[in-house]
């Protein structure tokens, strides 16, 4: 008679142990679920202060760039417009001089005061 107590107490005592085997090996998963997690949040923190300092960087390098590129177009600017200014007062100052030219076949007579 004991013998058929002790089969279906063994038998809850197989299943209690397979119980708390899944229970330990879900315990278990959840753990590792929790560390990726956690590692996850870690990366993400590290990417957005990554994210930020770039964003920094960028505007500065963006702000040089412009600096650099305007102090280029002033001077590309300012040279030829005194290229030109050069230009207008050669061909300025040529004019003059072909209009000051004296007709040596007609000689007009000075008179001294």
């Amino acid at each position: 008679m004991l013998n058929v107590v002790k089969k279906p107490m063994e038998k809850v005592k197989t299943q209690i142990t397979s119980v708390k085997q899944v229970m330990v090996e879900n315990i278990d998963k959840i753990l590792e679920k929790g560390e990726r997690i956690r590692l996850l949040q870690d990366k993400s923190t590290d990417l957005q202060e990554n994210s930020n300092r770039f964003q920094v960087v960028a505007r500065r390098v963006n702000t040089q760039f412009c600096q650099t590129h305007k102090k280029t177009i002033m001077a590309f600017t300012l040279t030829i417009t005194g290229l030109v200014l050069v230009l207008v007062l050669i061909f300025t100052a040529q004019g003059k001089s072909s209009a000051t030219i004296v007709d040596e076949s007609h000689p007009v007579a000075y008179s001294a005061p």
